[in-house]
């Protein structure tokens, strides 16, 4: 008698079936591939692959990448202006610390997010949304309350920002190009002394060390200090001017 044959191999894994997945989580596993492989190497078909679905099933929801990345860059946008602190009244300059440490420590633990606000060459959204101008605002008018001019509250708001985004785009290029700098075999003793001496004494030449980013950002806030003391000195002269100009 002919036995039956054994069935070998193992079930082939079903797709999911399109509209099973919800735009979330398609912008979710969007956000884990980025981590994984870059947001400029991240596809469709590799996304499709990762959630367990056919390609069209993420076509049905975003007809292209750029549409994809455009989500995402919205809902980075709201995770950011979730995380940012906010600049309280007391002791503006001290607001104006944690703002710049916040933007920093968060563009670290988030590189996708850094990659779509920052990297990408029409990633303006981060200064072009309401909730950004609200914080914005609110910066300000701490600023301002505080004895600064319109224009030199926002000067110092924006030194601060830009000093921040300026270290999460160095700290990300480096880390995408891999670029490292073996300092002591390019230092001579002979014709680099200072240099040297600083490479063997294990101080660190690095654009983006803690140390720099700290003497930055004080630098900074000192010469904020410095505008408003000179505001405050000059409204002082004119309200004595004018108060002399009365008693005549």
């Amino acid at each position: 008698m002919t036995q039956p044959a054994k069935k070998t191999g193992t079930t082939a894994k079903k797709r999911r079936v399109r509209g099973s997945i919800s735009i979330d989580e398609i912008i979710n596993g969007a956000f884990t591939l980025a981590s994984e492989v870059t947001l400029e190497n991240l596809s469709m078909p590799m996304l499709a692959k990762k959630l367990d679905l056919g390609v069209t099933s993420i076509y049905w929801h975003f007809r292209s990448k750029d549409a994809l990345i455009a989500a995402m860059t919205d809902r980075a946008l709201q995770e950011f202006n979730a995380a940012m602190p906010t600049i309280v009244d007391e002791k503006w300059y001290s607001g104006l610390r944690t703002y710049a440490y916040a933007m920093r420590d968060i563009f670290r633990a988030n590189p996708v997010m850094c990659d779509l606000l920052i990297m990408r060459p029409s990633a303006n959204g981060i200064d072009n949304d309401r909730v950004t101008c609200e914080r914005l605002e609110s910066a300000l008018s701490v600023l301002v309350e505080a004895g600064f001019t319109a224009d030199d509250a926002l000067d110092t708001y924006y030194s601060i920002v830009v000093f921040a985004r300026a270290l999460a785009m160095t700290e990300r290029t480096r880390h995408l190009t891999e670029a490292t700098v073996d300092y002591s075999a390019i230092t001579d003793p002979g014709t680099m002394p200072i240099l040297s001496e600083l490479v063997n004494d294990g101080y660190p030449i690095d654009t983006t060390a803690d140390r720099s980013f700290d003497i930055g950002v004080e630098a900074l806030i000192d010469r904020a200090k410095r505008v408003l003391r000179a505001t405050k000195g000059t409204r002082r002269s004119a309200d004595g001017s004018a108060a002399a100009r009365s008693a005549r």
